[in-house]
């Protein structure tokens, strides 16, 4: 059983707590605006529908960026302009390692809810 997610068939979760204090307004100052609720709507759809998309297109375009450099090595006929593209370094190990040490904390707090 996880804490938050969805109603119904097939997910069988519950609303994230959170949403309900929101709607209550018992944050108060300008939290007290989302009681409206085509105010709760317009926040819904700027930033959970929109604003989150962006970070999710954020966080994945050092792969694109990446993807692009190695289709150029590739590709290339000479090495003119090509800057020393090599294989894996220890640099790309560190954040692999800093990487999956984030992704271990993520998922043990998320289990801490």
């Amino acid at each position: 059983y996880r804490r938050g997610g969805y109603n119904g068939l097939p997910f069988g979760g519950e609303e994230d707590y959170r949403w309900e204090i929101l709607r209550r307004g018992t944050l108060g100052g300008w939290w007290t605006l989302l009681t409206n609720k085509f105010i709760l709507g317009v926040f819904n759809l700027v930033f959970i529908s929109l604003f989150q998309n962006l970070l999710l297109l954020y966080i994945a375009s050092p792969s694109v960026v990446a993807w692009s450099m190695a289709m150029k090595r590739t590709h290339c006929d000479n090495d003119e302009g090509v800057q020393n593209l090599s294989s894996l370094n220890a640099l790309d190990g560190i954040a692999a390692t800093i990487f999956l040490f984030a992704l271990c904390i993520e998922c043990m707090a998320d289990n801490q809810q």
